[in-house]
């Protein structure tokens, strides 16, 4: 999740709970920081070979992978992460 998405997200909101609100309402980067604050929000930034992913064909795979997933019921799903 990235601070240019919770600002996205915040402006569809107040579109939402006020719409007469004047449109050019900006949130700013300060609050965005007191946002994240308050959420216990942090940010990490990724070396190496995961630094190096490319972050919208990430999101095109995975909805693809969602796309695939849904085809099955949720019984023949299972979690092979390690424990």
């Amino acid at each position: 999740m990235t601070g240019e998405l919770i600002l996205e997200k915040a402006k569809d909101i107040m579109k939402l709970l006020h719409p007469q609100h004047p449109p050019e309402h900006q949130f700013s980067q300060g609050w965005l920081e007191k946002f994240k604050v308050r959420h216990g929000i942090k940010s990490f930034r990724r070396f190496g070979e995961s630094g190096s992913v490319d972050m919208q064909d990430m999101e095109i795979k995975l909805e693809a992978i969602r796309e695939k997933i849904n085809q099955f019921s949720m019984k023949d799903l299972f979690n092979l992460d390690e424990t």
